[in-house]
């Protein structure tokens, strides 16, 4: 009774949804909803790298993402994100296929003739303009948040190539804010302490900073900052993208960018950037729970980050200048007529950090090279250097021994005609690719790709004539040309490796140790074309084994109180069972919508299916199925017989399949026992001694699975177990309970296999889906020969 009580408080809330609310009093424009579609959601996490990942889970700062990997089926993959190590990269590729489609966050065009800054509108829109021309845009009919472009978008939030463009909340009439700051008070409220903790937090960051040797302007002007892209920006992303899901947006790509930030300023292990990772673990987990919770359509949620950050020394601070005049002095009486001094002002992060000859005019006024001298781009740890036309015949491996002697740049790569590319160290010199492992970190497992891409990306337009790196190797100290202590760019471990939440099932063949965005892609792809067809791979992935589960689906009915029957292929898909054995299935019948339940789910998981129906009440009918990814051939379907004394009780049965498992036919049934004791006896003895497990061909290597409605403990099932091996006895009792499904505290549903055959895993499923798709938790066992 307090189960369905539950049951219907959160029917009503669910109809209470705010997000639903607001979509359908504004009438927001809703995607045309094709329920063989499915939804995808995809979660950066700027610039947190695998290693500091790991690092947050391990002190407990991200309890949500380890919860994805402890019980909702999710693999963690290490990501690699190709060179530059750059957002700007990494999303053209993603969200385009393009790889390297900039050299650096910021470099001179030759096409345009101006430097591109990649936080500027005019700039990421050029890119992104040329990017749709060389592929399709992953985003297309969805919806961005607070990326650089907006991958083709129908709609864009925040991202800096469509930044003037309308949004969804442009599209609410002016009352509707209001309405919405209404709903959302709470939330509201919660934002506003939020922005309160996060300013006290950064004023003492500030204090801290400036006794630290920091600018005292910069600091000051980071507070807002910090608490607009912690805080408020975070906020914001999260309810869109809530209402967005609540409009049935087939895809969303939104980017959490508070840690970037936090890391740029104070380090990439500093514990202020730690700090974010507690918000952006509850956003995601306030995105997951809407998405799950949607009754119209099955999203998948992806978790990833760029690419990481390193803490770097920055090269001012080293050496008391900036790069830019460094490289001026240097290169003093080589190149002299037109070079003028940089500015030597600097800013952080999303404000102007480049510095440029004759004040800045190739920045704005588009100024030939041949005007100006050469133009420096360094926004982190490497650095582009650009020569004009007339200037190239001089000798570049002297501007670069230059360049070390006398700027104290540890790295200096020279790009050539013949595809090689010289090095200069204070050591000596060095070829590419030859003398890769005396360059690059080979403590990196596939640091000969990122060798390979790095001189791959060198030979790229826009690319410069030098360019200059603060590496020194691992156990060095690591510079960065623009004022911050965490970096990324280069080619140290934590920039080349982020990291990418997947469900098991995706990229399960994926032979190499890492990914990059290109294979994310290609399996977003996948997805949001799948038409919503689900193919589950069997997860014992052999011959010899076989996972069968067992699942009471009490009609497709959740504790939510919502009829999903796509809900319960999505709980049969996350643990990819070769046999399905369902109860309580409503076929044709009009309390549910009068959908075949069983012939949908089978269709949604691409199985083949047999039904047997206990109850017909003209067209509409009730009963069992058998769904399998293997042949399976159909033996019987048998109704029990009814005591004498109780003929109106519930028709109940047993439906009988053959498969095939390592050449022997295994024989399964699936039952479902009635609730009176005296019943389940009759059925319990029907069953064993009649024509189903008493015939000939049940005496080896048969299964039999159901809901029982009995503990493991009573007399039904110890009738059972002197014939067959309970697979509850391979966990403890506390992992035994499937009923009711949100809090079980009784186990009633059983595997039981003959004892010529053996449970090698068993357990019973404990995911976000599991617990409300059904009044039932789900039951798995790997049985073998």
């Amino acid at each position: 009774m307090l189960d369905r009580f539950g049951t219907y408080i959160r029917f009503v809330l669910r109809y209470l949804d705010r997000a639903e609310f607001l979509v359908s009093a504004f009438a927001l424009p809703k995607k045309e909803l094709n329920k063989d579609r499915r939804g995808l959601i995809i979660i950066q996490i700027d610039a947190l790298s695998r290693k500091q990942l790991e690092a947050a889970m391990a002190k407990g700062r991200i309890p949500f993402l380890k919860k994805l990997l402890d019980k909702e089926r999710y693999r963690l993959h290490t990501h690699y994100p190709g060179m530059p190590c750059s957002t700007a990269a990494v999303q053209a590729e993603l969200f385009y296929g393009v790889k390297s489609a900039v050299p650096a966050f910021s470099f001179y065009d030759y096409e345009s003739k101006r430097v591109f800054k990649m936080f500027n509108p005019k700039d990421a829109l050029e890119i992104e303009s040329r990017l749709e021309k060389q592929g399709r845009g992953l985003m297309s009919g969805g919806s961005a948040y607070s990326n650089i472009y907006s991958g083709g978008a129908d709609e864009s939030h925040f991202c800096i190539s469509k930044i003037a463009e309308p949004g969804v909340f442009s599209k609410m009439p002016k009352l509707g804010f209001l309405l919405a700051l209404l709903l959302y008070s709470y939330s509201l409220l919660r934002t506003c302490a939020l922005v309160a903790i996060e300013f006290v937090i950064a004023v003492y960051d500030f204090f801290a900073g400036v006794a630290g040797g920091h600018d005292f302007a910069k600091e000051l002007k980071f507070i807002p900052s910090r608490v607009g892209m912690c805080i408020v920006l975070r906020e914001l992303v999260t309810i869109g993208v809530k209402i967005d899901i609540a409009r049935r947006m087939p895809v969303i790509h939104l980017n959490l960018m508070g840690y970037h930030e936090q890391s740029h300023r104070r380090g990439a292990e500093s514990l202020f950037a730690h700090w974010t990772l507690r918000g952006i673990d509850d956003a995601i987990k306030r995105i997951w729970q809407a998405a799950k919770s949607s009754k119209e359509l099955d999203y998948d949620i992806w978790i990833y980050s760029d690419h990481g950050q390193e803490t770097t020394v920055p090269y001012q601070k080293k050496f008391g200048k900036i790069v830019q005049q460094a490289v001026e002095e240097a290169f003093g009486g080589v190149i002299a007529d037109g070079y003028a001094p940089s500015s030597h002002s600097d800013k952080n992060n999303f404000s102007r950090r480049l510095r440029f000859s004759k004040s800045n005019k190739i920045n704005n006024g588009g100024e030939v090279l041949e005007e100006c001298g050469c133009a420096v781009t360094a926004m982190g740890p490497m650095g582009n250097i650009y020569l004009p036309d007339s200037k190239t015949d001089i000798d570049k491996k002297e501007l670069a021994r230059k360049l070390i002697e006398n700027a104290g740049i540890p790295l200096v790569f020279i790009p050539g005609q013949d595809g090689q590319i010289q090095v200069e160290k204070p050591e000596g010199s060095f070829v590419l690719p030859r003398d890769g492992e005396k360059i690059f970190d080979t403590r990196i497992p596939f640091w000969r790709q990122i060798l390979d891409d790095f001189i791959e990306a060198l030979r790229k337009p826009n690319i410069g004539d030098l360019i200059i790196s603060g590496w020194q190797g691992p156990s060095q100290p690591y510079y960065t040309f623009a004022m911050e202590c965490g970096s990324h760019g280069g080619m140290a471990e934590q920039e080349c490796r982020g990291f990418a939440f997947l469900p098991n099932r995706i990229l399960r063949d994926k032979k190499d140790t890492h990914l990059r965005p290109t294979d994310i892609r290609n399996a977003a792809l996948e997805v949001i074309e799948s038409s919503g067809k689900k193919i589950v791979t069997a997860a014992a992935a052999s011959q010899k084994t076989l996972r069968i589960m067992t699942y009471n689906v009490h009609s497709c009915r959740g504790t939510d109180g919502f009829v999903l029957p796509q809900r319960i292929a999505k709980v049969i898909e996350l643990y990819e069972p070769d046999v399905i054995a369902l109860q309580e299935l409503d076929v044709e019948r009009m309390r549910t919508g009068g959908i075949d339940q069983a012939e949908l789910i089978a269709k949604q998981l691409n199985m083949d299916h047999f039904f047997h129906p206990l109850v017909l009440v003209e067209q509409e009918k009730f009963g069992d199925a058998i769904l399998s990814t293997r042949k399976i051939e159909l033996v019987k379907n048998h109704p029990l017989s009814k005591l004498p004394d109780r003929k109106k009780l519930e028709q109940r049965g047993a439906i009988w399949v053959r498969i095939e498992l390592d050449g022997v036919s295994v024989q399964l049934l699936n039952t479902h026992l009635g609730l009176f004791g005296r019943e389940r006896l009759h059925h319990i003895r029907e069953l064993l001694d009649g024509e189903l497990l008493g015939s000939k061909q049940c005496q080896t290597h048969t299964v039999l699975c159901g809901d029982f409605n009995a503990l493991p403990s009573w007399r039904t099932c110890r009738l059972l177990n002197e014939r067959f091996e309970n697979s509850r006895e391979f966990f403890t009792d506390r992992l035994k309970r499937t009923w009711p499904g949100r809090h079980p505290h009784f186990c009633l549903d059983h595997i039981f296999v003959s004892r010529d055959m053996k449970v090698t895993n068993a357990f019973v499923a404990d995911d976000y889906l599991s617990r409300i798709a059904s009044d039932h938790r789900p039951v798995i066992a790997d049985v073998s020969l």
